[in-house]
């Protein structure tokens, strides 16, 4: 009798046993599928939050790129009428607007640019070697901007110029971003500084660059006449000697065919972001950058 008991207790044990064992297996297999499930969610919300980004991103490309220099010319000709602009120009030219926009929940800093009224390095670096440093370095630097020691050295032709090539270094210390830094010198566009747009400083850089020596003061007297003068009237008006004329023509005008468009990310929930540029050349195909 009291094998049998014993023996039924056993069976009991057992049974038990396997039911906790199961129990356990369950649990883990449970939670194997709990955190599978969880793994995926956040990747699905992840890519959900990068799609709309990516789309927001070019929303606000198309839109606004190919419309910059039109909203620039708005944005100008609405200060002047208001007074809000001032310098040594009757109608001051304005080449920079900025603004904010939250889309899909994400704040963007915008930032329109005109780059013709910027000097371009890839195409003054080749007029004088030794003047174009000496100036650019200085522009440069007075933004902020170390460039690389073998930038006006190097015999390597390069294809698709980008800060990160050009900038010294890291280039991106604390405070302003490597693209709120190029207020003086650009990348893109066909070269040609728009002589209205300008400003004094990089104007006289780029003339001292073509020519040697400062802008003769007749060219610093018609600035005052902007918009109105077309770049045939300015040209007749400066009497540039001959031989002068064709660089006048290759490296200087009074339209702006190149403009940018920079987007800054603000993702409102953890305070961090990324950014964009995008160039519009009139001659070449959209430029885009992430940084």
């Amino acid at each position: 009798m009291n094998r049998y008991i014993r023996k039924q207790r056993r069976k009991r044990g057992v049974v038990l046993l396997i039911v906790v064992v199961m129990l356990a297996i369950t649990c883990l297999l449970l939670y194997q599928v709990a955190a599978v499930s969880f793994g995926r969610m956040r990747q699905v919300v992840r890519q959900e939050k990068q799609e709309r980004e990516r789309w927001s991103v070019l929303s606000l490309r198309a839109v606004l790129l190919p419309r910059a220099g039109r909203l620039i010319e708005l944005e100008e000709r609405n200060r002047n009428l208001r007074g809000d602009v001032g310098g040594d120009m009757a109608y001051t030219p304005v080449t920079l607007i900025t603004g904010q926009l939250t889309l899909n929940e994400v704040l963007f800093h915008i930032t329109l640019a005109d780059e013709s009224a910027k000097l371009c390095i890839p195409k003054w670096i080749a007029i004088e070697p030794d003047r174009s440093e000496t100036e650019i370095r200085r522009l440069a630097q007075q933004s902020g901007l170390t460039l690389n020691r073998d930038l006006f050295v190097s015999n390597v032709p390069r294809q698709n110029w980008c800060w990160q090539d050009v900038i010294y270094g890291e280039g991106m210390h604390a405070g302003r971003s490597v693209l709120e830094r190029t207020d003086a010198v650009s990348l893109w566009g066909d070269g040609r500084l728009n002589i209205f747009r300008s400003d004094l400083e990089t104007l006289e850089s780029a003339w001292r660059i073509a020519f040697g020596h400062f802008p003769p003061a007749e060219l610093i007297d018609e600035r005052k006449h902007y918009p109105q003068l077309s770049w045939q009237e300015l040209r007749e008006r400066l009497g540039v000697r001959e031989s002068q004329l064709k660089i006048l023509d290759q490296m200087f005008t009074t339209k702006s065919s190149c403009f940018s468009l920079r987007l800054k990310e603000t993702d409102i929930s953890v305070d961090a972001g990324r950014e964009w540029l995008f160039v519009n050349d009139r001659d070449s195909a959209h430029y885009g950058f992430e940084f």
